[in-house]
């Protein structure tokens, strides 16, 4: 098996491996560190309503609440699409939702969700440059299940090879993989060089501790006063930090999920005065 990704213990959170399996009959699995140094058995993904996981590509959101997964089902668009589905948990999952005009005819696979919630993947549609080129989707504020205006990443990621499993680090800069003119693959590095979007406003702050001032583990989240979800992020469980992109000119309620447990709303007017 493969590994697709590694998620690090996050407060209570065991530290966990994300695996594919390199045969076409074997499924996608995850392994859990309880000491943060050796693994344990891998354990398979179960997905409702969905037996045939053969050869699927995931990505676990960070939170560990929502998987995204590249599946060739009944009732997609063609080839592998891209599905979402709701944690259950232990390694169970809701039954997958299509993620609409994100898919194609071809094949939508490798998916990666980034912090400002892009959905970065790979797909041999008919514009690519020749084999699998690797796109973003642009995350569409208010609806958790939705990503629009699809852009191929042009000439500076795609070429005529093969390019997948597209990643961002926490240091600004992007990986993935191209394959070689020997058939093999080789592992690419780009600066990211994001233009700073003028119409979302920054919320940062950091989750402490009220009684002993040290930093939480928790998820902030953002809703619009009339209830509506707006976005989420973690936060960085060592210092307590987060930074919340939300459209601006708008009044939000937000909050920080820690556990089970949900914080006191904070009132934020970002509204033009």
């Amino acid at each position: 098996m493969s590994v697709m990704q590694i998620l690090n213990r996050t407060g209570e959170r065991d530290p966990l491996l994300l695996l594919r399996s390199e045969s076409e009959k074997g499924d996608p699995a995850y392994c859990l560190s309880t000491n943060g140094k050796n693994w344990g058995k891998p354990k398979k993904i179960k997905i409702k309503k969905t037996p045939d996981l053969h050869g699927a590509e995931c990505f676990l959101t960070p939170d560990r609440k929502q998987l995204m997964v590249s599946l060739a089902i009944e009732g997609g668009r063609g080839g592998r699409d891209l599905y979402l589905c709701r944690a259950l948990g232990e390694g169970k999952f809701d039954a997958p939702i299509n993620l609409g005009d994100v898919n194609s005819e071809a094949d939508e696979t490798s998916p990666f969700l980034a912090d400002d919630g892009t959905l970065y993947f790979a797909s041999n549609r008919k514009d690519s440059k020749g084999k699998n080129d690797i796109y973003a989707a642009a995350k569409v504020m208010g609806n958790p299940f939705r990503w629009d205006s699809v852009a191929n990443m042009g000439d500076k990621i795609n070429t005529a090879f093969d390019e997948t499993h597209f990643t961002i680090s926490s240091y600004e800069r992007a990986y993935f993989s191209r394959e070689a003119a020997d058939g093999n693959a080789d592992i690419y590095q780009a600066a990211l060089g994001y233009e700073e979007q003028s119409d979302m406003a920054k919320i940062a702050g950091k989750t402490l501790d009220k009684n002993s001032g040290l930093p939480l583990a928790a998820i902030v989240a953002a809703e619009t006063v009339e209830g509506q979800w707006v976005n989420m992020t973690d936060n960085n469980p060592a210092t307590g930090e987060f930074v919340l992109e939300v459209p601006k000119n708008e009044k939000y309620n937000v909050y920080c999920v820690v556990g089970n447990k949900r914080s006191k709303i904070v009132s934020i007017d970002l509204t033009s005065k």
